[in-house]
């Protein structure tokens, strides 16, 4: 990929997570103006908090009204939802004072957005899209993130933003094991869904938009905070984890007896690797990387240390109360209850073999890799499991469109 280099910005030097200093909290770049596409959802909520945290920045978020609702509240109501769950309360009073929401749609043109009601944008964050792997949301999935990323690159190009940020999933890698380099992918390589499938193209078109600068950052499968184990988010393990929860709460004297007391059997390899990473590393590490760089660049935001699938199935019967499963190739000798899970869990079962090994050079050259380092062991895996399960966030298929 073509390194590009913009205007200057300071440099500084990244600390271990978990130490935030005051030198953490140098204020790096004084009133800038961010502009974000998806900051009412689970991934947007972190980033907003982040900025807030190590800026004096402004921020402006482009949010779809709803009825009862303008974009504004919708904005403050779910940041500061968020920092509540994160034990951020102490950035409630920098949302109100130097966030505020807007009406954009990033399913229209130019998100539906007049670029004079912005003023100077140094930043633009494009995070909203549509997060389904169900195989019946290729229209909409092609709609709101493909479509969807060539409106947001429309707009910064009006807006004459200096720096474009696409965040896209590391998953790009589609069916590719082994070690996966931050480098672009073909648009014809093989994936798992069309989820995948879209976000491969719309990596493409921020590669050939002639915006001054961009950076696509890459997380793996995205999950709750790294310390309090909040999350808003339903998908990846957590959908994993509600298909086995509904199965033993909707079923209790057959699936759910299986489950407990008897041998069950899931389709994967207990050696196969997911790679998971909370959402306040991805947004820490990221909002870092645009701090310290100005250089048009691929960064993998992604766990240096890989989870076993054998682990998250342990993780699930701690939490449960059930047996582990048993892995087998084929679902030849499956029961009927085997059958059961097999369909419930659907759409994430590709997941259950490979090991990706995923690269992170760029990141460890810019920032290093602290915020990339955290260890998920079984019991860990099941604190954020068990965190989501008794608090139920609310089921979502996507993630905010404005």
């Amino acid at each position: 990929m073509a390194v590009v280099r913009c205007r200057r910005v300071l440099h500084r030097n990244a600390i271990e997570p978990g130490h935030r200093s005051e030198t953490l909290k140098v204020r790096t770049m004084t009133h800038e103006h961010h502009l974000l596409t998806g900051a009412t959802g689970f991934l947007g909520t972190a980033f907003v908090l982040e900025l807030l945290d190590r800026r004096d920045a402004i921020i402006t978020c482009l949010v779809r009204p709803q009825s009862g609702a303008s974009a504004d509240s919708r904005v403050r109501t779910a940041v500061g939802r968020v920092a509540r769950l994160f034990d951020r309360t102490d950035l409630l009073p920098h949302i109100d004072e130097r966030c505020r929401g807007i009406a954009g749609d990033i399913a229209e043109p130019q998100c539906s957005t007049d670029p004079a009601d912005l003023g100077r944008v140094d930043q633009v964050w494009h995070l909203a899209a549509c997060l389904s792997f169900k195989p019946d949301q290729r229209k909409r999935l092609f709609e709101l993130n493909i479509g969807g990323t060539e409106h947001a690159v429309a707009l910064a190009d009006r807006c004459r933003a200096p720096m474009f940020n696409y965040i896209s999933t590391a998953y790009v890698a589609g069916t590719r094991n082994g070690l996966i380099l931050e480098q672009p992918v073909p648009e014809d390589s093989d994936t798992h869904n069309w989820y995948e499938r879209s976000k491969v193209h719309a990596e493409a078109l921020v590669q050939r938009s002639g915006l001054p600068c961009t950076r696509i950052f890459r997380p793996s499968m995205v999950f709750g905070h790294s310390r309090t184990f909040a999350t808003t988010s339903d998908g990846t393990v957590y959908g994993v984890s509600r298909a086995i929860g509904a199965a033993c709460r909707e079923l209790p004297d057959t699936v759910g007896a299986v489950l407990r007391t008897g041998s069950w059997q899931v389709v994967g390899r207990a050696d196969s690797t997911l790679n998971l990473i909370p959402v306040d590393r991805v947004a820490a590490a990221a909002v870092e990387i645009a701090s310290a760089t100005t250089t048009s660049r691929i960064y993998h935001l992604t766990n240096v240390n890989n989870c076993r699938i054998g682990d998250l199935a342990g993780a699930l019967a701690d939490v449960f109360g059930i047996e582990e499963p048993e892995f087998a190739d084929t679902r030849d000798d499956f029961t009927d209850v085997d059958r059961l899970i097999d369909t419930a869990l659907g759409e994430y079962r590709p997941y259950a073999f490979g090991d990706k090994r995923f690269d992170v050079t760029n990141v460890r050259t810019t920032i290093g890799d602290g915020y990339l380092d955290y260890p998920i062991s079984r019991s860990r895996l099941a604190a954020f499991l068990r965190w989501h399960t008794v608090n139920r966030a609310t089921p979502r298929s996507e993630a905010p469109r404005g």
